[in-house]
């Protein structure tokens, strides 16, 4: 029997938190990252990255939450996963602050080499990765995958750059999403899939554009499903590992 491992940022509200465990999913909350900004020190898309089989972090955060690394081996280890370390500085701003911060779409992933550390950059492509340069910092936070071909954005750039790429686009309406202490936050932060779901951390449906979100889910086969009661809420998504 399968084991679901949920990623998400600590400071996650308690509501989410207790939807998760209430599904039996394993929850590890992310401790803040001491140099990364109040915003996005705990957003999963800043401090984890999976490969396959292969988690990758920072250094730098392994130092600070030493806890955290000892709980995610005792959890992954037994099941095949390894781990990475990478040793990039990281800054409270742009663009040392989105060193893991890539699109992985399918087998293509988008990012910016301003940014994104090199090693990660090199490990996407020794998994046989292709790399497609954008102007985007934070290209995973700005887009929500729907499978493989598919994807919803309030980014323009990042929709004409996925259109690109033969990705089928559905361009949303930006805001409505929290991110404190910054005016809004993005669709790609509050949301993570699996299997054929797509889960939100707060009420989906109330996000103007729902309607062209389900409908673009549906079309590739995935159902939408709000995790609370609560508004959006940008964590930096939900990475889902299933073991």
């Amino acid at each position: 029997m399968k084991k679901t491992i949920v990623l998400t940022d600590g400071r996650a509200p308690r509501e989410l938190i207790r939807a998760l465990a209430l599904r039996g999913w394993t929850t590890v909350e992310l401790p803040a990252h001491p140099g990364l900004g109040a915003g996005v020190c705990s957003h999963t898309d800043m401090l984890i990255a999976r490969i396959e089989n292969r988690i990758i972090s920072l250094a730098s955060y392994a130092d600070a939450v030493p806890a955290l690394f000892d709980d995610l081996y005792s959890l992954l280890a037994p099941h095949g996963f390894s781990f990475t370390l990478l040793g990039d500085e990281v800054t409270e701003k742009y663009p040392g602050d989105a060193r893991l911060n890539a699109l992985v779409m399918g087998d293509t992933v988008l990012y910016n080499p301003r940014s994104l550390s090199e090693g990660l950059a090199d490990a996407y492509l020794a998994a046989g990765k292709r790399l497609v340069r954008v102007k985007q910092g934070y290209p995973a936070c700005t887009v929500l995958p729907l499978g493989v071909g598919a994807a919803a954005t309030a980014d323009r750039g990042m929709a004409k750059a996925l259109a690109s790429e033969g990705i089928r686009v559905t361009l949303i309406e930006e805001g409505h999403i929290l991110l404190p202490p910054y005016e809004y936050g993005f669709i790609g932060g509050c949301a993570g899939r699996l299997g054929d779901t797509v889960y939100f951390t707060g009420r989906i449906e109330d996000h103007p554009s729902y309607g062209a979100i389900k409908a673009a889910a549906e079309a590739e086969g995935l159902a939408t499903e709000s995790l609370t009661d609560l508004p959006l809420v940008d964590l930096g998504g939900l990475l889902f590992i299933e073991v």
